[in-house]
């Protein structure tokens, strides 16, 4: 309940363009689960890259954002770690939902030259989502990102 009312306040707020992340820390599974696949029928593995995609905006608190593709949603938090010329480094953790199901989380660092960003961390999720509301089953993966966009 207080999931809904949270991201329900935070989608109410103006909110910015911030990235396009083409391979997407949440859920991370992409890679994990798609990729080898490619050899062996690769329609596949492309829709679900397609679904991976995903939009980042930034909301009106410092770090705050919302990440939204076909596959998943996330609220997502970044700090400020430290600044060199172009260069920065940031922790992010975030909730993982699926149409507002909460289906896990994530964690980690990320790195931002300009308009790239590189991430890396983990991802814990569960199979949970409308057709299944169970969170009796989880998994823990490392993940890596790649996000294009606006500069910090």
């Amino acid at each position: 309940m207080w999931l809904t009312l949270l991201t329900t306040a935070a989608l109410a707020l103006p909110v910015g363009f911030d990235r396009v992340d083409v391979i997407s820390e949440a859920p991370g599974t992409w890679l994990h689960d798609e990729v080898s696949m490619f050899g062996v029928y690769a329609t596949g593995p492309g829709l679900r890259f397609a679904e991976q995609l995903t939009l980042v905006w930034s909301l009106p608190v410092e770090g705050l954002t919302v990440q939204t593709s076909v596959s998943t949603q996330s609220l997502d938090y970044e700090g400020f770690l430290v600044r060199h010329g172009d260069w920065s480094a940031w922790w992010h953790w975030g909730l993982q939902t699926r149409l507002l199901v909460p289906s896990g989380w994530t964690v980690g660092f990320a790195g931002r030259w300009r308009w790239l960003r590189v991430g890396a961390g983990l991802s814990v999720v569960s199979g949970a989502g409308w057709g299944n509301l169970r969170w009796d089953a989880w998994r823990i993966l490392p993940t890596v990102g790649l996000g294009v966009g606006r500069t910090h």
